[in-house]
């Protein structure tokens, strides 16, 4: 259910009924300094009250007038709780002497009577000025200590509902074997890899979505969601590949930009592919020749006719296919350099011809972490490895 949101005119209501209990620890402090009477106590009550609801008066209009423009106008300026820090305790202390003039004016002419009064209120506006900017900063800081951590717990839902769209488990067929990863940056992935049964082979797919975030991880859903639809009617990768891409482009107020890949693994070992502007993924053959699987057209979103061919290649024992998002090629180490896609195919021809798809996988993982050497990766990673059996 939705937050109510606070109006300008229901946080001045709101400013008018607190400021009569703001104002009783100051009366209680003044009333004490001043005699400890009841006269004393009821005449500092109404002192306090102009000053209260001066400087509450003048922080709500600085906060719901100034702070908006200053957010837009500054660069550097929203989130910083310095400068809304000094704003306040500049604005508290200038309602404090506007206050003192209006006091001096009304109620107790005089008031500012002399430099020795002037010297003192001075002294007791500043104080007081620190004290309230300090309370009101403590009690921002909270709210968005609360934003922060309720945004978080939605992130790790939102995180969590992802995860269990990817599988986790994987067909296990005769003459090969299939197994992938996905390692978001943060929360929430823009990437994303799927596997579904379709005749007696599988559709294998991973694709990489422009952006972060909630917005590209919905992206990411309705684009599983759209390729599942297909599987039973659709048999043509290239087919599948041009109606999810009208899709994405028949998006009204919304442009959004991803890559995919999509490959049809049958028993016999023939493969047909598509690829949408995807990072080539790598085919290694059992004998060392390596192909890059770059057939297909551009990347989703850009324009809704745009053609899409496909290609068929037929695999043998020990061939092996990697897949890939540009998170796992452009990793870096602590001197800037980048894994590359030239590392990556050496790294993964490289590797015995025995290993299962899940032992490729891991091993391609661990050595990214060797050479990045602890830098955290800014992009989501998303790798899948298809192993034709010996």
């Amino acid at each position: 259910m939705p937050k109510p949101t606070v109006t300008a005119g229901g946080a001045l209501l709101r400013l008018l009924w607190q400021t009569p209990l703001y104002a009783i620890p100051f009366a209680i402090f003044f009333g004490t300094i001043f005699g400890a009477s009841r006269r004393a106590y009821l005449e500092s009550y109404l002192l306090a009250l102009v000053f209260t609801g001066t400087i509450m008066l003048a922080l709500w209009l600085v906060r719901a007038l100034l702070v908006p423009v200053l957010e837009r106008k500054v660069v550097g300026w929203r989130g910083s709780f310095l400068n809304e820090g000094l704003l306040y305790m500049v604005t508290s202390l200038l309602a404090a002497f506007a206050a003192a003039f209006v006091v001096d004016r009304t109620i107790l002419p005089g008031f500012m009577g002399g430099p020795q009064r002037v010297a003192v209120f001075g002294m007791y506006a500043i104080l007081f000025a620190v004290l309230m900017t300090a309370v009101g900063m403590v009690v921002q800081y909270h709210k968005s200590s609360i934003e922060v951590a309720r945004r978080e717990k939605e992130l790790e839902l939102a995180r969590k509902i992802q995860h269990s769209f990817l599988p986790e488990s994987f067909p296990d067929r005769p003459r090969f074997e299939v197994h992938a990863i996905n390692v978001p940056s943060r929360g929430v992935s823009g990437d994303f890899y799927d596997v579904v049964p379709s005749g007696s082979g599988l559709l294998l797919a991973v694709a990489d979505v422009e952006g972060k975030s909630i917005p590209a991880a919905l992206l990411t859903a309705m684009l599983q969601a759209s390729l599942r639809t297909q599987t039973a009617w659709v048999t043509s990768a290239a087919d599948i590949v041009s109606n999810i891409n009208g899709l994405c482009c028949r998006r009204e107020g919304v442009q959004q930009f991803a890559t995919f890949f999509l490959m049809r693994i049958d028993e016999d070992g023939q493969l047909v592919y598509s690829n949408a502007g995807h990072n080539p993924p790598i085919l290694m053959r059992a004998g060392g020749e390596r192909t890059l699987l770059e057939k297909g057209g551009i990347m989703f979103g850009v324009m809704e006719q745009a053609p899409f061919d496909e290609d068929t290649l037929a695999l043998s024992r020990g061939d092996r296919v990697v897949v890939y998002t540009d998170g796992i090629t452009e990793r870096a180490n602590p001197a800037g350099e980048e894994f590359g896609p030239d590392r990556l195919a050496s790294l993964a021809a490289a590797l015995p011809a025995g290993l299962s798809a899940r032992e490729v996988t891991e091993r391609i993982l661990r050595a990214l972490d060797e050479f990045s050497q602890g830098v955290e990766p800014n992009d989501d990673q998303t790798l899948m490895v298809l192993q034709m059996r010996g």
